[in-house]
């Protein structure tokens, strides 16, 4: 592989004294990304499109049609003129459209699979050093990680041997996020592919994989970059419902658990991660069922509170500005489009509370933390309509009312059901009075 920060140091040095046109025809010569060419050397080509349609790109797909192994003109073919492309900066511009031709071009006409795997493989060495290689610009980086997980096998599925260098970079706190975000796509096509597989392939999988979302969720949140590393514990953790379909983890388990309670995380990150648990965690895997159910509830009412003070700071800002200016100074596009992000805070709030319930009991009762226990007791079932009914009622009714409603009956004081005695005999039960509509609440955010 060819730096190219470190290319051009030492023939620049040479080429100080000579003239400028000279100059110009070698630099022409050596190539953005190439060196100085000397006798048996492979040509260095401008741009992609060059070397897709040189005569040794054309040599090489005849030997793969052919089926032929990757022998040697191949492999430096690979190495030293069609690979190097992707950190050509000609092609910087349609780097994207650079790698998908490349997967086109080095890969239709093979027909043979143990030269499918040569080629694979070369391919992966080359493109892992380079994803690692800080002489070249992040969006090189990112592009041969991404290249990494596209890799397919003879059958169209994940090319399997790639899932360790991904599952390292994805989890390895010294690599950049940007990096370390395309790695985790290419292991989520990896485990996506496995929702039909055996559970041979998923236990196979999973020894691999659940270690690196294990050290993912370890890492202490907060930090700098803390979205790109919300993003990433989210998107590991996503993968557990899957990889957990054999067995249940108590050390995923307990990992989710703690990372569900970190107040250091986003409240997406947490809800997100309180569903994951509850769609894997199994009887036996420890989960603490009455103390997990208690952060669900004060994690839907934080979120209510944190949504109520924006609603707040914006319903001030337009108040402030029409007192002292008695008119009201927004243009029509610009009010349409604050009332939409208004309206989206309280649809993110009706997503949140929907997604809290399922986690603490789904609406036809076969699924949820509640559940851990045996029968669920009458306080998880209440807390889970009031959560769902509340996300109902906000879809319908995206207002401050139906807010302010819904944080009401979270806040109230529990029923204790039949036979019981309340914790405080004097509250008033809050009746919200949420409505119900067909459909379930939009989600803004996906699943």
């Amino acid at each position: 592989m060819i730096a190219k920060k470190k290319v051009l140091a030492g023939p620049l040095k040479i080429l100080d004294s000579l003239s400028s046109s000279f100059l110009i025809a070698v630099l022409l010569a050596v190539g953005r990304s190439g060196s100085l060419l000397a006798e048996g050397e492979p040509a260095v080509y401008a741009t992609w499109l060059q070397a897709e349609q040189s005569k040794e790109s054309q040599a090489f797909r005849a030997r793969m049609a052919e089926g032929e192994s990757l022998d040697e003109a191949s492999k430096k073919f690979l190495q030293e003129t069609a690979l190097p492309q992707l950190a050509v900066d000609a092609n910087r511009p349609t780097i994207e459209r650079t790698r998908r031709r490349m997967r086109e071009i080095l890969f239709n006409n093979i027909d043979d699979q143990k030269t499918h795997d040569a080629v694979s493989q070369l391919v992966l060495n080359f493109m892992a050093q380079l994803a690692r290689d800080n002489d070249v610009e992040p969006v090189v980086q990112v592009n041969a990680m991404l290249l990494i997980g596209e890799l397919k096998s003879k059958d169209g599925k994940p090319w399997l041997p790639a899932v360790a260098p991904l599952a390292r970079d994805a989890s390895d706190p010294q690599m950049p996020m940007a990096n370390r975000i395309a790695a985790v796509v290419g292991l989520t096509r990896h485990v996506e592919a496995l929702v039909k597989a055996d559970d041979a392939a998923v236990e196979s999988l999973a020894q691999t994989v659940v270690p690196a979302i294990l050290k993912i969720l370890a890492e202490p949140a907060g930090m700098e970059n803390a979205v790109e590393a919300d993003w990433i514990a989210s998107r590991a953790a996503g993968l557990v419902p899957i990889l957990s379909r054999i067995s249940s983890s108590k050390e995923v388990a307990r990992a989710i658990g703690k990372s569900l309670n970190d107040p250091k995380r986003s409240l997406d990150t947490r809800i997100r991660l309180a569903a994951v648990l509850a769609a894997t965690a199994k009887k036996g895997s420890g989960v603490d069922v009455a103390k997990t159910i208690d952060s669900i509830r004060a994690l839907a009412i934080e979120s209510l509170e944190q949504d109520k003070k924006v609603t707040d700071i914006q319903q001030f800002e337009r108040e402030y500005r029409n007192f002292f200016t008695g008119v009201e100074l927004r243009q029509p596009v610009e009010a349409a489009l604050e009332e939409t992000i208004h309206e989206q805070i309280y649809r993110r709030a009706a997503w949140r509370l929907v997604c809290l319930a399922d986690a603490v009991l789904s609406a036809d009762s076969k699924t949820g933390l509640s559940l851990l226990g045996g029968e669920p007791s009458h306080a998880a079932r209440q807390l889970a309509t009031i959560l769902r009914e509340s996300g109902f009622s906000l879809d319908a009714n995206p207002t401050t009312q139906s807010l302010l409603e819904s944080l009401a009956a979270l806040q109230a004081p529990a029923d204790p059901g039949p036979g019981g005695i309340p914790s405080n005999p004097n509250a008033q039960p809050a009746d919200p009075q949420p409505v119900k509509p067909s459909a379930v609440p939009n989600n803004p955010f996906g699943p």
